[in-house]
């Protein structure tokens, strides 16, 4: 699918003046639609019909209304603490009074995108339809514009021009690892600007992260029974909190480019059986060590100590 992207610009500021006269009624009532959206690692699929919406997330469905105010359109589920707002090419979820990773129409990837990759070292600033790109060894960044985009699958190829030069730029929704540092990313970018191919990685790690409510599966290669529970949940404003197996924790979590931090741990106090508590402090202990992460392919979390794997969690 190819789209030209300053007539998309336009189209989308004629909707927004257009709404500003339509009736109340008329947004209360659209026509039946279907759309899939990615959010970090999650999936949401908003069905939306007459003044109302289904939510579906895996198996799990939600009810809501539609709400009109200056902003447009959202649906919202009071009894659930559940919203969906749409804006431009992306999307806000909040499910039970929790914010999702910012989602995008699956198929696409954000129009709002960093990217960097090494040796040769670069960064691109991807907004809208302004690139900004800064290299090792150049003293001026160098701007460009985005003429067209074609989305194909997961994938985006968009053509570039930087002054008299037409580049290409592809950014493909999958996992990436950062070739010196090792920390994931969901986004694989590769740019072809003058006779060179510049690859490496783009968005954001902590989207890989947040959302879902992460199940410790084992420690130190360990199974974890049937009767511990360990939990990991990753919120917007970069608190850890879950179930360690006896209490409940919470920590502050800190990601940069040399690797994750957790810090300030604490609990509850509750006593529990022996067994229960071993497995809590073995748990306590992972997190107030680790030092990085990383996702396998089947979207499995590991936390490691160092370069050891010392925790496995799915969702």
């Amino acid at each position: 699918m190819i789209i030209h992207y300053r007539v998309l610009i336009l189209l989308s500021a004629l909707v927004l003046s257009a709404c500003q006269s339509v009736p109340k009624e008329a947004l209360l009532d659209p026509e039946p639609m279907s759309s899939q959206y990615r959010c970090g690692l999650m999936t949401a699929q908003l069905k939306v019909e007459g003044k109302g919406a289904v939510l579906e997330l895996g198996d799990r469905t939600i009810a809501m209304t539609a709400v009109v105010d200056e902003s447009g359109v959202r649906y919202q589920s009071q009894e659930t603490e559940s919203e969906f707002w749409q804006q431009g090419p992306l999307a806000r979820l909040v499910v039970n009074g929790v914010s999702w990773p910012e989602c995008t129409i699956a198929g696409s990837v954000p129009f709002f995108l960093d990217a960097r990759g090494n040796e040769p070292f670069w960064h691109l600033k991807l907004e809208e339809d302004r690139v900004v790109l800064s290299r090792l060894g150049f003293n001026q960044e160098q701007e460009g514009l985005i003429v067209e985009r074609n989305f194909e699958g997961r994938t985006e190829d968009a053509l570039l021009h930087f002054g008299s030069d037409q580049e290409q730029l592809t950014v493909e929704a999958s996992l990436c690892q950062d070739s010196m540092t090792g920390m994931p990313y969901p986004y694989r970018v590769r740019l072809s600007h003058e006779g060179q191919i510049l690859q490496g990685c783009g968005g954001k790690p902590y989207d890989l992260l947040q959302g879902p409510q992460w199940r410790v599966t084992s420690l130190h290669e360990q199974e974890i029974p049937e009767n511990i529970e360990l939990s990991m949940f990753f919120s917007e404003d970069r608190r850890l909190s879950g179930r360690s197996a006896c209490n409940r924790y919470f920590g502050a979590v800190r990601l940069s480019g040399e690797g994750l931090d957790i810090g300030n741990l604490a609990t509850t106090r509750m006593g529990c059986a022996r067994e229960v508590m071993e497995w809590e402090q073995s748990f306590l202990a992972v997190l107030a060590q680790v030092s990085r992460f990383s996702l396998t392919e089947d979207q499995q979390l590991v936390l490691y100590i160092g370069d050891t794997p010392a925790l496995l969690a799915d969702f």
